[in-house]
């Protein structure tokens, strides 16, 4: 993992524990384990919200008036980027989970 991704949040989750959909031992509170899939679907739904929370902050500074305009853009381009990252995090786990299922099919 780099140290950039682990700056801004982008650790992965861990699928190295075993199939997709196994737990991975990590306790959730309240729960038991929490599978990669529920993690990672946990992750992408804080990541999309707080998207959704900083770019309305960011319409309504560009209403001020005195607002820098390449200082709002670069912070759009850094949380759009983050936001797309953990979006093809996910696409990325349901593919590779798609691929799983029909190759065993396949086999079976």
């Amino acid at each position: 993992m780099k140290d950039d991704e682990l700056r801004r949040g982008r650790a992965l989750p861990d699928r190295a524990a075993g199939p997709l959909g196994a737990g991975t031992g990590e306790a959730e509170p309240g729960r038991g384990t929490m599978d990669p899939t529920r993690k990672l679907l946990k992750v992408f739904g804080v990541k999309v919200t707080d998207y959704e929370a900083k770019t309305d902050a960011l319409l309504q500074r560009t209403t001020s008036g005195d607002a820098d305009r390449v200082a709002l853009l670069n912070e759009a381009l850094e949380l759009t980027a983050d936001l797309d990252h953990w979006l093809r995090e996910v696409n990325s786990h349901v593919l590779e989970r798609q691929e799983s299922v029909l190759t065993r099919l396949r086999q079976a």
